[in-house]
C-alpha cells in the first residue's frame, strides 16, 4: 500500500500534452521549492505517478503544487489545499468550464463567485444535457 495521492484525470491529459510539445516549465513543489525544465515524461510505477524533467530528475505528481507553462505563462493547479487556493489560478478573460448538473463544484463556484470583484471578462460555460424520447409508430 501507499500514501500517494492521485491527482485528477484532466490535469494528468494536460500534463502529457505540456511533454509532447517540449515545453518549459516551473514547478512548485508542496514544500515551496521551485524547479525548471522540460517534462521528459510521465510514468507510474507501484501505484505512484511521477514526472521526470530533462535533467533526469523526477518528481512525485502529489508533491506538485503547481506547474507554469513557462511559454505561455498559464499555470495548472495540480494538488490544491481548498477551494479558494484552487480558483486563484482564474485570470481575467479566462475561460471556464462549469461541469453540469450534480457535479458542479459548488465549494469551486462560490470561491470563484467570491473574487468577483477583481476579475473582468471571464467567460463562463457550462452544458445541459437532455434526454430526447423516441416515440415509436403505433401499428
Amino acid at each position: 500500500m501507499t500514501d500517494y495521492v492521485p491527482i485528477s484525470c484532466s490535469v494528468y491529459d494536460e500534463l502529457e500534452l505540456l511533454s509532447m510539445k517540449s515545453r518549459s516549465v516551473e514547478l512548485l513543489l508542496q514544500d515551496g521549492t521551485r524547479i525548471q525544465g522540460v517534462i521528459k515524461n510521465l510514468e507510474s510505477r507501484k501505484s505512484v505517478e511521477y514526472l521526470k524533467l530533462d535533467n533526469d530528475q523526477e518528481y512525485r505528481l502529489d508533491h506538485v503544487h503547481s506547474l507554469l507553462d513557462i511559454e505561455e505563462r498559464k499555470e495548472h493547479l495540480i494538488n490544491a489545499q481548498n477551494a479558494e487556493e484552487a480558483v486563484k489560478v482564474i485570470k481575467s478573460g479566462d475561460n471556464v468550464f462549469i461541469h453540469k448538473a450534480v457535479s458542479a463544484p459548488q465549494s469551486l463556484i462560490q470561491a470563484m463567485s467570491a473574487r468577483g470583484g477583481e476579475l473582468k471578462d471571464v467567460s463562463i460555460s457550462h452544458c445541459i444535457q437532455r434526454a430526447l424520447r423516441h416515440r415509436q409508430k403505433r401499428t
